[in-house]
């Protein structure tokens, strides 16, 4: 969860996994896509993901909401 410029990941793992014990994670800090998509511009680099990237994905996105439109049916991307 990322909320007000926070970052919180809870996890159950391991032996905790038989009886359902979540605890916090500690995560380290990590620029916002906004934040790198302005010093990616200030400057004047390109960083991964691009613009393509994004598109694919999008693609792949939109076929979800469309397999899922239509009973959840196999569609290719």
């Amino acid at each position: 969860r990322f909320e007000k410029d926070v970052s919180r990941l809870r996890a159950c793992t391991g032996d905790d996994m038989l009886n359902a014990t979540w605890h916090e994670v500690e995560l380290p800090r990590i620029d916002t896509n906004y934040a790198r998509f302005i010093a990616a511009i200030r400057d004047r680099r390109q960083v991964d993901p691009d613009f393509a990237r994004g598109a694919v994905l999008q693609t792949a996105l939109d076929r979800a909401i469309q397999s899922d439109a239509q009973g959840c049916r196999d569609l290719t991307v």
